[in-house]
């Protein structure tokens, strides 16, 4: 009867009713075991529960895969990589390659931190889902803006 016991007392080892009790206790009824889940999974949501990863790009990126099912575009206005430089027809290698006119260019600021613009694929032009919004600004930093918006394609 002990040795049941102290695997009851890890959330590594628990299981049934004291895996729900254990997220009872920490989360209320904001975290309840699913119909039909099993032990593991709801422990591994448990797990995200407890430490999530919050306030990184990847976080971001991550929302959007979720909501969207495949990755969108994040684009900070401070981040070279993702505004590129500008560049000439007449040499293209100065900036990387980019100049007026060319898609893959954007322009970046210094003047606007802690912003990020976050394109979703969805296929059309709708507005972003509430769902989907409310997501992205739950794993961002406080202070944080996120710009998002839907387009057919990331072309």
């Amino acid at each position: 009867m002990l040795a049941s016991t102290t695997d009851q007392t890890r959330l590594a080892t628990m299981t049934g009713a004291f895996l729900d009790m254990f997220a009872a206790d920490f989360f209320g009824t904001t975290l309840t075991r699913a119909t039909g889940e099993s032990d593991d999974a709801f422990r591994i949501r448990i797990k995200e529960a407890l430490f999530p990863s919050l306030g990184t790009r990847p976080d971001v990126v991550n929302v959007i895969a979720d909501e969207v099912g495949t990755t969108g575009r994040v684009i900070e206005p401070r981040n070279a990589t993702d505004c590129k430089g500008l560049g000439t027809l007449a040499s293209p290698a100065i900036g990387g390659g980019y100049g007026y006119g060319v898609a893959a260019l954007r322009y970046g600021s210094r003047g606007v931190p802690f912003q990020l613009f976050a394109q979703l694929p969805t296929g059309d032009t709708n507005p972003p889902a509430t769902q989907t919004l409310t997501r992205i600004a739950a794993v961002m930093p406080a202070g944080t803006i996120a710009w998002v918006q839907d387009v057919e394609t990331l072309d």
